[in-house]
This record gives C-alpha cells, sequence and structure tokens, in this order.
C-alpha cells in the first residue's frame, strides 16, 4: 500500500508478528480495520467538537480573562502603593532633613540635599 506511513507499515508489521506467535489473537479483516479507524476518527471529532463548544470557550476565556483582572490589579496596586510609599518617604525625608539643613546652609544647601536624595533612590 502506497499511501501508508512508516510508522503505520511498523504497525502492521508488528500486529503480524505477534498474531503469529500467539494464535489466539484475532486477525482483523482490512474491511474492519477501517471501520475501526473510521469510529475513532469520528468519537475524537466528536469529542473535539463538544470541548471547543461556544459555551465552554466563553467559560474558558472568562475565567482566563478574569484571572488576568486580579493579576493585573494587585501588580496594580503594588506598584502604585510602592511609588506612593517612595514619594512619601521621600518628602518626609526631605522635610526632617530639609530644616535642618537649611538652618545651617540656607537655599544653596537644600538643593545639594535633593539632588543627593534624587539621586540616592534612582
Amino acid at each position: 500500500m502506497p499511501n501508508q506511513s512508516e510508522g503505520e507499515q511498523a504497525a502492521r508489521e508488528g500486529l503480524r508478528q505477534s498474531v503469529s506467535k500467539n494464535r489466539m489473537q484475532v486477525e482483523l479483516a482490512q474491511e474492519t480495520i477501517s471501520i475501526v479507524r473510521h469510529e475513532v476518527r469520528a468519537a475524537i471529532k466528536d469529542g473535539m467538537s463538544d470541548m471547543m463548544s461556544q459555551a465552554n470557550m466563553e467559560k474558558f476565556w472568562g475565567v482566563g480573562v478574569s484571572m488576568l483582572q486580579r493579576q493585573a490589579a494587585v501588580k496594580t496596586g503594588t506598584f502604585v502603593g510602592g511609588v506612593a510609599m517612595g514619594i512619601l518617604r521621600k518628602g518626609l525625608i526631605f522635610t526632617i532633613l530639609g530644616g535642618l539643613v537649611y538652618a545651617i546652609g540656607g537655599w544653596t544647601a537644600l538643593a545639594t540635599l535633593w539632588k543627593a536624595l534624587i539621586k540616592f533612590d534612582t
């Protein structure tokens, strides 16, 4: 049979050898093998069609989108909270140190402190 793949030919040969070793096995006619193949293909096709139904796909993508939204909310909240805390921390440090530095060195020293705090955090 010219249309058979090497794997299919090897499987047929293995089946022939197995049958010859064990006479208790039944040798199937080519028509029976064709019918079994057709039935298996039809069953797989039906199963895939059921699995890929509109309702199942809506459930699948609905759950996926919901999970993505939750993860995005968590990550965004963490990011925004981190940025806000960083700004508050900088502001608090600058206010405390800035008052002392301004009292000692004036505006020039305060500008130097500001530059140092900016470089320190980045």
